[in-house]
């Protein structure tokens, strides 16, 4: 595994490495004598000036990839290292320029609207699609409306469903969520259920009934129940 290293550092800095180094071993630089030791640092010091630009030129003109300079070993690798190998020295799938995601969604967007996203996953995949619409270069379907937390009405769009299944609506001024009705600005009411059930709830409970049976008989949750009769009368605990 060591020889396409050794030939690329004699073939660019005329440095002979004496190392046998195998996959399943690790270099100990205290068991290396003078000449081994001498080498090994001439090694990393070309290597390292510059950082990264050096590395990158020496391993692009040698053709050592991403899977040779990792290998088995990338728990043990730092982070610097492995970020320099995996943004330039990993030969993997085509990136996607600017110019290409601008096309393809002026191609799908026809008739001047914004394209959705299926449309566009035809062609592009969803981390590109979410990276160009951060970069501004897909834009998304804007929502009429107003946030709740910030009274922005520009720059509304849908921020996925709640764990009710309501739709959320994201705010791109301040970046935080809500929930709204966009079509009839409905306002909601937080009282579901008329007096007539609660009063219902109460003349049960007087009864001798349960919360559970309460709630099964109104289609009410039990809890609700509760809370209704400790309303017009306490309840034990």
């Amino acid at each position: 595994m060591a020889e396409p290293l050794k030939a690329a550092l004699s073939r660019s800095y005329a440095i002979d490495l004496p190392i046998d180094y195998l996959p399943d071993k690790c270099v100990v630089l205290e068991r290396l004598n003078v000449g081994q030791r001498r080498a090994l640092l001439q090694a990393v010091n070309r290597l390292l000036q510059d950082w990264p630009n050096r590395f990158i030129e020496f391993c692009q003109s040698n053709k050592l990839a991403s899977h040779f300079l990792i290998g088995d070993h990338k728990q043990h690798l730092p982070f610097w290292y492995l970020r320099v190998v995996g943004e330039h020295l990993t030969w993997g799938a085509y990136k996607v320029s600017d110019d290409e995601i601008i096309f393809i969604a002026n191609y799908v967007g026809k008739e001047e609207r914004k394209p959705s996203p299926p449309e566009l996953n035809r062609f592009l995949s969803h981390e590109i699609i979410t990276r160009a619409r951060r970069a501004g270069l897909i834009k998304a379907k804007q929502y009429r409306g107003q946030c709740r937390h910030c009274q922005a009405t520009q720059r509304q769009f849908k921020g996925g469903l709640s764990r009710h299944e309501t739709q959320q609506f994201r705010c791109g001024e301040c970046g935080r969520k809500y929930q709204q009705d966009y079509v009839s600005n409905r306002v909601r009411n937080p009282q579901r259920y008329s007096e007539t059930a609660r009063h219902q709830a109460v003349g049960l409970y007087l009864s001798g009934n349960s919360f559970k049976e309460i709630g099964r008989l109104l289609s009410v949750q039990p809890r609700t129940a509760r809370s209704w009769c400790k309303a017009y009368r306490p309840c034990p605990e």
